[in-house]
């Protein structure tokens, strides 16, 4: 049913696709979507921006990157998520302060 209201086939073109097909078509379809929505948001941020420094209220300009940051960007921002070693860490602490038992 997916491929007949999201992806907008015909009922007897649906019957003849096949089956990963139609999982890449409404794969494309999922990001196609999200690539305008995130487009969307970047024109919004640049005129929110730019309506907000016409205001004068600000002593330092605002930049459309600070209100929203693009989905391609986000990935590039995640932080490493090592897990860290609290013995050696406290261990290190401890030396640093003098507190060895």
């Amino acid at each position: 049913m997916y491929g007949l209201a999201y992806c907008k086939l015909d009922y007897d073109t649906l019957h003849e696709i096949d089956g990963c097909i139609l999982d890449r078509l409404i794969e494309a379809q999922i990001n196609k979507e999200i690539h305008e929505y995130d487009l969307d948001m970047q024109k919004i941020a640049w005129q929110t921006a730019y309506l907000m420094n016409s205001t004068g209220n600000y002593k330092r300009p605002v930049k459309p990157d600070k209100l929203y940051t693009p989905i391609a960007k986000q990935g590039e921002q995640k932080k490493n998520n090592k897990k860290i070693d609290v013995k050696s860490q406290r261990e290190e602490l401890m030396k640093k302060f003098g507190l060895n038992k």
